[in-house]
C-alpha cells in the first residue's frame, strides 16, 4: 500500500512539475515575444520574471499543483470505484444503454449545425495549402508534388474540379461541395467519438456538453469549413485512437481480441498517415511502447503495426509512382536544427563558428540569410536552406556532427530555440504569432473577392479571430488555445498512469506522439494540433467514466 501511495505521489509531483515548467516558461517567452494574452496593466507590469522570481514562483506553484492533482485524482478514483445499489437500479441501467441510433442522431445534429455555419460563410474557406494542391489535379502541365499528401490532393482536387465543371464561373461551387464532403466526414468521426463518450462515461450531461463543444467551438467550426488536409487526417486519427483504446481494453479483459478489433483502428490509422506523414512516425514510436507495455498478444501486435506500415508505404509509393510525383523535401523534417543554427548565428554571430565550420555552413546557406530567423516560425530559414539541400544530404554525417557539437557548446540557445518555436502549442496564455502579426486563421484575398457570405456577422467574427479578437475574453479565449487542449491531454494520460489503465495510456500516448512530431514542424499553427481539440471531450469522459466491469453494466 505504501508503494502505491508513493508511486501516485511521484506521478502527481512529475505532472505538477511539468505543468509548472510550461506555465513559467510559456509566460516568459510570450511576454518577451509580445504574444501574451495578458494585456492588463497589472500583468504587463510584472512582465518577464528574473531567475530568482521564476524559482520562487515555480516552487510555490509546484507545491500547490502537486497537492491539487493528488486530491483530484484520488477523488476521481473513488468516484469510479464506488458502488451503490441506487446507481445500478434497472431503470438507471436501461437509461445507460446506448441506443443504436445514437451515433446517427449525433451526426445529424452536428452536421446540421455545421451546415448552418457553412451557409453563413459560403462557400467555405479556400486557404492554407489548397492553392498549391488544386492546380496539380486541374492542369496536366502542373506536376504532382508529394510535399502535400497526394491522396488529399486527389480527393480535394476531384471534388473542387467537379464543381468547377458544373459551374465554371469560379471555384465557389466546387469549394462548397468539398466543404460539405469534409464536414460530413468530420461529423461522422466526431459522432463516433460522442458514442464512445456516452458509452464509457455513462453521463448524458457530459455527452451533451461534448456535442455542444464539437458543434460550436470556433476553431473546430472554422477548420471544418477550411479545405485543409488536417481536418480529414485528425478526424480519422480520432477514430483510430478510440479504436486502439478498445483494442487494448479487450486484450486486457479477454487476453485476446476479435479480428475486427484489429482491422478497425488499422484502417483509420493508415488513412490518417496518408493525410499527414508525421503520423506514421508517431505510430513507429508507439510500436515499441506497445510491445513493452502490452505483454499479451505481442506477435499479433507486431503484425498489426507491420501491417499498418506495409499498407501505408505501399499506397504512398503507388501514388508517387502512378502520378509521377516530385518527392517531398527533407527540409520539413529539419526545422528544429535549422532554427537552432539560425538562433545561434543570430545571437552569437560568426564568432560561434571556426573558419572551417563557417565554410561548411556557407556551403549550404549564406550565413547572412540566417539573420531572417523568426523565433516562432521556421519557414524563412527553411526556404533559404533549399539550394544547399543536396550538399547537406551528401555530407549528412559531417553536418550532423557540426550540429551536435554546437549544441554541446551552446545548450541554452538550442533549448530556447525549441521552446520559442513550440510554446504557442503548449502554453494557453499566448496568441499564435509570427513577425508579420497574429495568424490564427487565414481569410485570404481569394475569400475577399469570391466569397459570398450569407451571414455577415459570422464571417466578420471569423475575420476578427484571424487578428486575435478572441484574446480579449479571459475564459472564452481558452477554447482557442492549443495549450489548453494540450494540458487536458497531459493531465488525462497522467491519470491513466495513476490508474495503471493501459488502454487509455496507449491511446493518449499516440496522441502526444503525434503532437511531438508537430513540435518538430515549422510553426505552431492550430490546425497541426487539431487532434487535441477533438480528443478533449474524450479525455474528460475517460477520467469521469464509471467502471462498467465492476458494476456489471452492459
Amino acid at each position: 500500500m505504501l508503494k502505491i501511495i508513493n508511486r501516485k505521489k511521484v506521478l502527481t509531483c512529475i505532472l505538477a512539475l511539468l505543468l509548472t515548467f510550461m506555465h513559467i516558461a510559456g509566460w516568459q517567452i510570450s511576454m518577451d515575444y509580445g504574444s501574451s494574452v495578458h494585456t492588463s496593466a497589472f500583468f504587463q507590469k510584472i512582465g518577464v520574471l528574473k531567475n530568482w522570481q521564476c524559482l520562487l514562483i515555480g516552487a510555490f506553484e509546484w507545491c500547490i499543483l502537486s497537492v491539487l492533482f493528488y486530491r483530484l485524482f484520488t477523488w476521481l478514483e473513488k468516484r469510479e470505484t464506488q458502488i451503490t445499489e441506487e446507481k445500478t437500479a434497472p431503470a438507471v441501467l436501461a437509461l445507460m444503454n446506448v441506443p443504436r441510433y445514437f451515433g446517427f442522431m449525433a451526426f445529424g445534429i452536428l452536421f446540421a449545425i455545421w451546415m448552418l455555419f457553412l451557409w453563413g460563410c459560403y462557400p467555405g474557406y479556400y486557404n492554407y495549402d489548397i492553392g498549391n494542391q488544386l492546380p496539380q489535379f486541374m492542369y496536366a502541365e502542373v506536376p504532382y508534388n508529394a510535399h502535400h499528401p497526394l491522396l488529399h490532393t486527389i480527393i480535394s482536387g476531384a471534388i473542387i474540379t467537379l464543381g468547377y465543371h458544373i459551374n465554371s464561373t469560379d471555384l465557389t461551387l466546387g469549394l462548397f461541395m468539398y466543404s460539405v464532403f469534409q464536414m460530413a466526414a468530420c461529423a461522422a468521426c466526431l459522432s463516433y467519438s460522442l458514442h464512445f463518450i456516452y458509452k464509457r462515461s455513462r453521463n448524458l450531461i457530459l455527452t451533451i456538453v461534448a456535442l455542444i463543444f464539437y458543434a460550436l467551438c470556433p476553431p473546430l467550426v472554422m477548420l471544418a469549413m477550411s479545405a485543409t488536409k488536417d481536418v480529414l487526417c485528425y478526424s480519422a486519427l480520432l477514430v483510430g485512437i478510440i479504436g486502439l483504446w478498445e483494442l487494448v481494453e479487450e486484450i486486457g479483459l479477454k487476453g485476446t481480441a476479435k479480428w475486427h478489433k484489429w482491422i478497425f483502428p488499422a484502417v483509420f490509422l493508415i488513412f490518417s498517415c496518408l493525410m499527414r506523414k508525421n503520423v506514421i512516425y508517431a505510430v513507429v514510436v508507439l510500436t515499441f511502447f506497445s510491445l513493452m507495455i502490452i505483454k499479451k498478444e505481442r506477435l499479433k501486435q507486431l503484425l498489426f503495426y507491420i501491417g499498418i506500415f506495409a499498407v501505408y508505404f505501399a499506397i504512398d509509393k503507388a501514388l508517387v509512382v502512378g502520378l509521377n510525383a516530385i518527392p517531398g523535401s527533407l527540409n520539413e523534417a529539419l526545422c528544429v536544427p535549422y532554427q537552432q543554427i539560425a538562433r545561434l548565428y543570430t545571437i552569437e554571430g560568426a564568432d560561434a563558428f571556426t573558419d572551417e565550420e563557417y565554410a561548411m555552413l556557407s556551403d549550404i546557406i549564406p550565413p547572412q540569410s540566417l539573420l531572417l530567423y523568426d523565433p516562432a516560425m521556421a519557414d524563412p530559414i527553411k526556404a533559404n536552406f533549399n539550394p544547399g539541400l543536396e550538399t547537406l544530404k551528401e555530407n549528412a554525417g559531417d553536418y550532423l556532427l557540426l550540429w551536435l557539437k554546437k549544441g554541446l557548446e551552446y545548450p541554452k540557445i538550442y533549448i530556447d530555440s525549441f521552446l520559442y518555436n513550440t510554446y504557442q502549442a503548449w502554453y494557453p496564455g499566448t496568441t499564435v504569432m509570427e513577425q508579420k502579426g497574429v495568424r490564427y486563421f487565414y481569410i485570404t484575398d481569394w475569400q475577399e473577392e469570391y466569397g459570398t457570405p450569407n451571414w455577415q456577422g459570422l464571417y466578420d467574427f471569423y475575420q476578427g479571430v484571424t487578428y486575435g479578437s478572441y484574446t480579449k475574453y479571459p475564459v472564452f479565449r481558452l477554447f482557442f488555445a492549443t495549450g489548453t487542449m494540450f494540458w487536458i491531454s497531459v493531465i488525462a494520460i497522467f491519470y491513466s498512469l495513476w490508474k495503471k489503465d493501459k488502454s487509455t495510456t496507449m491511446a493518449l500516448l499516440l496522441n502526444l506522439l503525434v503532437c511531438a512530431t508537430s513540435f518538430c514542424g515549422p510553426v505552431s499553427d492550430v490546425r497541426y494540433y487539431l487532434i487535441l481539440f477533438y480528443l478533449a471531450p474524450v479525455c474528460f469522459s475517460l477520467m469521469l467514466r464509471k467502471n462498467a466491469a465492476e458494476r456489471n453494466l452492459p
